[in-house]
């Protein structure tokens, strides 16, 4: 047969087209000539308001394409992959004034995949007050909510790297206050309060994952030099779960002491080291405790770059019907890179090493384990300001003797962002 026949060539490029990553990567290259072809245009033109300090309003849009290869999370060698596209609109507000500020900031996101009949949508909302009685007393106020598929963006409101499962719609939020008085000028004290209430919309994990945990801390620092701190704190936290019955035995308050540290070697190094420990008591009188440790340091070697790496260990409660406490262990570290002024790129991971326990029914026994960890790459190159191109990679994976909780996944975006 003539290799150069029409038919074969057009066998050839229909096989082509049917590769998912070359499907999204003909997109975004669609995406991206359009881009170059008006970038000539975008290097003149330019929003009149960029950069105006006295502006107390911004905006962003979020254009990308995007490839999953688990949809959902599910276990290893029952995962579904497609095509998508990814729209994330969001704006923010702030309300200065001498004494009292306010702000919001509001993100949605729509995502839709070709081989998919629901499309996602995700809601994040941030509020924010800030009241200064006098130089010594201030009073802050937070409240964010998070509506969704993806309990990723819980990250947001617990800053400790996690590795989850996908498990339906949900919604979280987390109201916080904190009220801080300047003693002298080496002491402060502060004391505050937190409510989070978390609530699914899939009966099988709701029965066991809907709850409201209440939580009040108080502390204290004390400033040894400009460039080292010390301080104590201490916190209790009541979790009370909605569903009754068996699942009431997860009902518990937890107490934990820590004792922390701070300094700043030099203009570019700093580190921190928080130490002390947990104590879980449930309703049935039995009673867990575990250390409690945070270690972390960033080291900026130059204005726009940096490096960051930390460690933590602690107990929290388990997100597993059969086990109340998980122990987690997490590593992580994150690079930040600006080759050019217009060019930066970005890499963080993070291991997380999970040993559940504490079991609720008497029919389990042991413990079980779980080994994850994730890897970001991201890129991104400025025409503006206020424009830019975006490519990142993402590698999720987890081991677990646990049933049906092992995954892997992987993702990629490209796309367009735009900021005003």
């Amino acid at each position: 047969m003539n290799r150069n026949s029409p038919d074969l060539t057009t066998k050839t490029q229909r096989a082509w087209r049917q590769v998912p990553l070359f499907a999204m990567l003909r997109r975004s290259l669609c995406l991206c000539g359009s881009i170059l072809l008006c970038g000539s245009a975008w290097a003149q033109w330019k929003p009149s308001s960029l950069g105006d300090q006295e502006r107390n309003w911004s905006a962003h849009l979020s254009l990308q394409g995007v490839y999953d290869d688990n949809i959902g999370t599910s276990s290893s060698g029952n995962s579904k992959a497609g095509l998508g596209e990814s729209v994330t609109p969001s704006f923010s507000v702030r309300l200065p004034s001498e004494r009292t500020s306010m702000g919001l900031r509001y993100t949605y996101t729509y995502t839709h995949y070709d081989n998919q009949l629901q499309d996602q949508q995700t809601h994040v909302a941030d509020a924010t007050f800030f009241h200064s009685f006098n130089p010594r007393l201030v009073l802050t106020v937070q409240d964010s909510v998070r509506r969704g598929l993806e309990p990723s963006l819980v990250q947001d409101v617990s800053g400790v790297p996690v590795v989850v499962r996908e498990r339906g719609d949900y919604i979280l939020n987390a109201f916080s206050s904190t009220l801080s008085y300047t003693l002298t000028r080496r002491w402060n004290v502060s004391v505050g309060g937190s409510w989070q209430l978390w609530r699914y919309d899939v009966a099988s994990y709701a029965s066991y994952l809907d709850r409201d945990d209440y939580s009040g801390n108080a502390s204290m620092l004390y400033m040894l030099t400009p460039r080292t701190s010390i301080g104590g704190t201490y916190a209790y936290t009541q979790a009370q779960y909605v569903t009754s019955g068996t699942n009431g035995v997860r009902n518990s308050n937890s107490h934990t002491l820590f004792l922390s540290a701070f300094h700043k070697f030099n203009p570019m190094l700093s580190a921190q080291l928080s130490s002390g420990v947990s104590v879980f008591q449930f309703v049935d009188r039995q009673q867990d405790f575990a250390p409690y440790v945070n270690l972390s340091g960033v080291y900026n070697f130059s204005s726009l770059s940096s490096v960051s790496a930390g460690v933590t260990y602690s107990m929290t409660r388990a997100e597993q019907s059969n086990f109340r406490t998980v122990d987690t262990a997490a590593f992580y570290a994150r690079a930040d890179y600006k080759f050019t002024s217009k060019l930066s790129a970005a890499l963080d991971g993070a291991y997380i090493l999970s040993q559940y326990g504490n079991p609720i029914a008497a029919s389990t026994t042991g413990s079980g384990q779980e080994d994850s960890w994730r890897l970001q790459l991201s890129c991104a190159y400025a025409f503006q300001n206020w424009v830019s191109l975006t490519a990142s990679y993402i590698h999720e994976e987890s081991s677990s003797d646990l049933l049906g909780r092992a995954f892997d996944r992987n993702r990629i975006f490209m796309g367009l962002n735009l900021s005003y």
